[in-house]
């Protein structure tokens, strides 16, 4: 017996003597490679290689040691899956403004106070709106406009010359101002629409021309836009209506419609969305006090509900459209992007 203890104790020594050489050749010692073992471990080797168990092929994701090779598995899951264009940012990217402005015999100073309002107006627009890169601005007046270019002598045609002289084509080349145009100059020659108008405006007919239709043999039929006012309305700009004068819409030859009617040619031009809309009254109507009859125009604007501003053309032109401006951006921040 004692022969066989001897034996069992020098082949345990030469063994682990062997493992312990052929640990330091490999450089797996308590200071090997991973830096991270305790004194006293051996680097490498997996728990089922300490149980005297046959290391199986790794499934589970981590590279196998002994080659640094990663068996397949990639924590790397690159791209996710298409989630669309990124959300678009909030407020309208454009806007454009049409002003509707009677030239009719009465009007001259309120065409004053417009001109003398529209600077500080245009600028604090400009410093509420920071999501708009873009405008439009145009007028209008209330008759087929005498001193307009010839082609253009229609109701709703854009003003180009007026009566303070030739206006445009403006800045960019079209009937109408951009952001390009000294605003405050270009606005003031084409309000400047003079007093010797038809006695019977139609402010709504001209709005409604403005915006792509006619009512007019005269037009032959055909949409004002397509010659005077091509490119004007944008599908993806705020349109903001501004109405300005002092009589009814409502003689013997007035505007076809009614307010109903009116408000869904906005809508149309509008692609259906109410929201895309902003509709300014500066009349003799509801606003006023007294009130006097404005024809329809200041239920018209009623239509257009937290949309829809009134102002009395009695008062000062400069709070009139100073209040509007709360509307209009808000307007801007609800805009329902087309399509």
């Amino acid at each position: 017996m004692a022969v066989r203890r001897t034996l069992l104790l020098v082949t345990c020594l030469f063994a682990c003597g062997t493992q312990r050489s052929d640990d330091a050749a490999l450089g797996t010692s308590a200071s090997g490679a991973t830096g991270n073992q305790p004194a006293g471990s051996t680097s490498g080797v997996t728990p089922e290689a300490s149980t005297g168990e046959p290391e199986a092929e790794s499934s589970s994701g981590f590279a196998d040691e002994s080659t640094g090779d990663d068996p397949g598995t990639n924590f790397d899951l690159g791209a996710g899956p298409d989630a669309g264009p990124p959300p678009s940012v909030p407020g309208c990217p454009a806007v454009d403004f049409l002003f509707v402005i009677d030239n009719s015999i009465s009007m001259l100073h309120y065409q004053e106070n417009l001109q003398a309002a529209f600077p500080a107006f245009i600028d604090d627009i400009q410093s509420s709106l920071e999501s708009v890169e873009s405008y439009h601005v145009g007028v209008v007046t209330t008759d087929h406009y005498i001193y307009n270019q010839t082609q253009c002598q229609r109701l709703g045609a854009l003003v180009t010359q007026s009566h303070a002289g030739v206006c445009g084509p403006y800045a960019e080349g079209h009937n109408f101002m951009t952001e390009a145009d000294d605003l405050a100059a270009s606005f003031t020659c084409a309000s400047t629409v003079g007093n010797n108008g038809d006695m019977y405006e139609k402010p709504m007919a001209a709005l409604e021309g403005a915006l792509g239709q006619t009512w007019s043999a005269q037009d032959d039929q055909t949409p004002t836009t397509q010659f005077c006012n091509e490119g004007f309305v944008r599908d993806d700009a705020l349109l903001v209506a501004v109405i300005v004068g002092d009589e009814p819409e409502g003689h013997s030859d007035a505007s076809p419609g009614v307010p109903s009617t009116w408000y869904q040619s906005v809508i149309d031009a509008k692609g259906g969305q109410a929201e895309n809309a902003v509709v300014l009254t500066i009349t003799n109507g509801d606003a006023c006090t007294p009130p006097l009859n404005d024809g329809g125009i200041s239920a018209f604007a009623d239509l257009f509900g937290d949309n829809g501003s009134k102002a009395c053309i009695r008062d000062d032109f400069s709070a009139s459209l100073g209040d509007s401006i709360d509307v209009i951006t808000q307007a801007c921040a609800d805009f329902v992007p087309p399509g």
